[in-house]
């Protein structure tokens, strides 16, 4: 009897985990067996996820660093303004649909679905390189440098269906390793690239086409190898890429707000006081990405298990683990900020003695900031596993007039000071907002209710 109970809570979570509807008296069963089944492999996942983002981050950020030291300052602001942009250009081409695909696991959508609509969005993403030419008006060089590292975000952006898939399946571990080894591919031949060339164009090709299309590659062999012949072979719905686009704009605005934030103080300072100063504010802000890198990473894995939680309408234990979610960010970020204080100065003379001792002390400011973003970045994932996209949308597109409104009055009138304050603010109402969404707005209000999703 205790055999046939087992495979029947496998059946019950197969059910689950492929769209099927479930009894609600079994949800208890789904939680048990999904631990007892999962626990060991979510403790793989999230080790190697963890280690293959802070590995890829670590090799981006060491570029970041290597540029002034190599060239100027000047060098440095141009590859932080393409960063900036790219960042931005980064949501259109993906609609920011990786964290619903996994979410969805396979059970709406296809995996060509997706496929289908990134070569659309991908394309897109070049398109709006124009019109961000034709406002900030950048010189031939800064602009080669943005069309490659938007074409490198792109590669990568092919590859993230195939990381998606591979999650949904339970190989995340595969995912990090390789995530790791794309960064260090990626470093070496960007270095190697501008210490011959001393052009950052040049460089961030080769790196897209070395590093971003190994890791395509590498994703791609193995999701051939893993996933499910009869999920691969799902034909392409073209009613479903009209669904996914009415579902990813509101995902990409929700996304994008965040990322437009952080691009904004560089983009400006570059507008108004010119390329070192954006590039002294990008090389000081360069760290922190590693806060937001690593919580996401950690969360990354729990994606589906939230998924699950929302399919069995247990809201209570939602809230619950949603709760235990931003009380660990906090306590971690406490201990960031603390260490900042600390470390900040030393830490920055060592790497490039006194020249940027002016500004130091702010870094523990954009700690801060970085802290309020990771807050606010988990709950609108969090909102995308409610299928409550629209909520995160409408409280993000609050958040940036917001930021709108106080980077432009604050930098003009405080410069480098204006811009720190200024991002510390934008993600503090940025956080508060989504997780307010996110706590008290029920399970019920379900944006699919309105969509003819077969």
């Amino acid at each position: 009897m205790a055999d046939f109970s087992h495979f029947w809570n496998i059946y019950v979570l197969r059910m689950c985990e492929v769209g099927r509807t479930v009894p609600k008296r079994y949800s208890q069963v789904l939680y048990l067996e999904r631990l007892r089944i999962l626990s060991m492999s979510k403790t793989k996942e999230v080790v190697y996820n963890t280690f293959g983002n802070i590995i890829s981050l670590f090799c981006q950020w060491l570029i970041i660093l290597l540029i002034p030291k190599i060239s100027n300052f000047e060098e440095a602001g141009v590859f932080t303004v393409a960063v900036s942009v790219a960042s931005i250009l980064y949501f259109i081409a993906s609609l920011a649909l990786r964290d619903h695909q996994v979410s969805d696991q396979n059970s709406r959508f296809s995996p060509k679905d997706y496929t289908t609509l990134r070569i659309i969005t991908v394309a897109v993403s070049f398109i709006s390189i124009i019109p961000i030419q034709l406002l900030f008006d950048y010189t031939i060089y800064q602009l080669l440098v943005i069309i490659g590292y938007v074409a490198y975000r792109n590669v990568l952006n092919f590859a993230y269906l195939y990381a998606a898939s591979l999650q949904i399946d339970s190989r995340l571990d595969y995912v990090g390793k390789y995530t790791a080894l794309e960064g260090v591919i990626s470093f070496v031949s960007f270095l190697a690239a501008y210490m011959v060339t001393n052009d950052l164009a040049i460089s961030v090709f080769l790196m897209a086409f070395i590093g971003g299309g190994s890791y395509l590659l590498i994703l791609r062999r193995g999701y051939v190898r893993y996933i499910d012949p009869e999920v691969r072979s799902r034909p392409l719905t073209k009613s479903h890429l009209r669904i996914l686009v009415l579902i990813g704009i509101p995902l990409m605005f929700a996304s994008l707000v965040p990322t437009v934030i952080n691009a904004l103080p560089k983009l400006l300072l570059q507008n108004m006081y010119g390329d070192a100063m954006a590039g002294m504010y990008g090389t000081l802000s360069a760290p922190i990405i590693v806060i937001p890198t690593l919580i996401a990473a950690l969360f990354s894995p729990f994606i589906t298990y939230f998924s699950n939680i929302v399919r069995s309408e247990d809201f209570p234990l939602f809230k619950k683990n949603y709760v235990k979610c931003n009380v660990y960010i906090l306590l971690f970020g406490a201990v960031m900020v603390i260490l900042s204080v600390f470390l900040q100065r030393p830490a920055f003379q060592l790497l490039y003695g006194h020249s940027v001792d002016q500004f130091v002390d702010y870094f523990a400011y954009l700690v801060a900031a970085i802290v309020f973003y990771s807050m606010g970045m988990v709950s609108a994932i969090a909102l995308v596993t409610k299928n409550q996209w629209k909520y995160s949308a409408e409280a993000c597109l609050a958040a940036l007039i917001f930021s709108l409104i106080i980077n432009v009055l604050m930098i003009r009138s405080s410069g480098f000071e204006g811009a720190t304050f200024a991002l510390v603010l934008s993600y503090l109402v940025y956080a508060v907002l989504n997780i307010l969404v996110t706590y008290f707005v029920p399970l019920t209000s379900n944006d699919y209710d309105h969509m003819d999703v077969e």
